[in-house]
């Protein structure tokens, strides 16, 4: 008898869908959940069904093989787009047979923690980061975000963490212990980022003999990109381009941030882009100056595609010096300096990358992932 898990949380599937109808670009667990579904879908005996937001262009129903694509109603808005978007999710949980709801993030696993309990349904839940511990967000926002993931997270069948130090963090951050969790890696296909011409992209970007740098992810308070600017005038080595690649609600200011600060010739805001393994080809050195993050899968494809990384000592899945070099958060002068390094030691640079790559390849493949997850969800089945 097939089983049926129903996806929750990503708002949007698949990804690049949005074409510009919220103007807010979705981040890494709408890229998570696209990756799983691609991957987890190759289980005949299992039906994937998704709900995620409706936009123009797009149908409200779709079906294709295994899985059934769900979208529904959401309401514009930075604080609203989030809640509206699970509220009405919710609705259709109601209206639909599935025996496992596979949540992530607080709102998507709060509404499905009511709906467990309406239909004694099964619960997974993935946090994807901290909501709480985001800098945008007021002292008094925080607080109340507190109390939403710690009423969402307790009692849940499981919690799935994507490393050791996202735990560790959940539960410092929280104060609550997870009462039954497991630890599921990211996946990564190393081929998807091997042999890849960058020509396009240096004539794009008129990279051709220069350092580039490149970092990828949401324009995002929490993702330290302001102190990566004042890093930029303390590099000593000056012919460098850095490339931002990715959009967010941080754009706007940190574009007038490099004006201000004089930098325009130096860095580059690409916006959001699809061919990402053609990016990291051109790419010498990867950068993550993050405050905080779960495990991101922009570090997990600069390690595939043999970068070598400069990262923030905020728990990622590396070793300093041997995978990457890693610096303090907050701190511009020293991540120059860390940047200068790799540019002037290329045999530390090749090693670093050549050793991140091994790293990559031994642990984080999508077929261990998703083996786990069929684990998982047999298990929760059986019960």
């Amino acid at each position: 008898m097939k089983k049926t898990i129903l996806l929750t949380g990503s708002k949007e599937y698949p990804f690049g869908t949005n074409q510009g109808d919220d103007s807010i670009p979705s981040g890494g667990i709408e890229v998570y959940t696209t990756r799983f579904v691609k991957e987890f879908s190759k289980y005949k005996n299992i039906n994937l069904k998704i709900i995620t937001r409706k936009f123009k262009g797009t149908k409200s129903y779709e079906k294709k093989d295994n899985i059934e694509i769900y979208r529904v109603s959401w309401i514009r808005g930075f604080f609203l787009r989030n809640i509206s978007f699970n509220f009405f999710s919710f609705l259709k949980y109601l209206t639909l047979d599935f025996d496992i709801l596979f949540a992530t993030g607080p709102f998507a696993v709060l509404f499905a923690k009511l709906t467990k309990l309406l239909k004694n349904k099964k619960l997974v839940a993935r946090p994807a980061g901290i909501s709480c511990s985001q800098p945008q967000y007021n002292s008094i926002l925080r607080f109340v975000l507190k109390q939403i993931e710690i009423l969402a997270y307790r009692n849940t069948d499981c919690i799935v963490f994507l490393s050791n130090e996202e735990k560790i963090q959940f539960t410092k951050k929280l104060g609550i212990k997870p009462q039954k969790d497991t630890i599921i890696p990211t996946g990564i296909n190393i081929t998807d980022y091997e042999n890849i011409i960058s020509a396009k992209i240096k004539d794009e970007f008129n990279l051709k003999g220069k350092t580039v740098i490149t970092f990828i992810g949401r324009l995002i308070e929490v993702k330290g990109l302001k102190y990566l600017i004042d890093a930029v005038k303390e590099i000593k080595n000056k012919d460098i381009i850095i490339l931002l690649v990715g959009d967010g609600p941080e754009r706007i200011k940190l574009e007038s941030y490099v004006k201000k600060q004089d930098l325009k010739d130096k860095i580059i805001f690409t916006g959001q882009r699809s061919d990402i393994p053609e990016l990291l080809a051109s790419t010498d050195i990867f950068i993550m100056p993050s405050l905080s993050e779960g495990l991101p899968a922009s570090l997990l494809e600069a390690m595939a595609s043999e970068i070598p990384s400069v990262v923030t000592d905020i728990g990622l899945p590396v070793e300093n010096r041997k995978t990457a070099l890693v610096v303090p958060s907050k701190d511009s002068k020293v991540l120059a300096d860390a940047i200068d390094e790799l540019i002037k030691d290329p045999k530390l640079a090749s090693v670093i990358g050549k050793n991140a790559k091994v790293h990559i390849k031994n642990n984080f493949s999508w077929d261990y992932a998703v083996l786990r997850y069929k684990k998982l969800f047999d298990k929760l089945y059986d019960r």
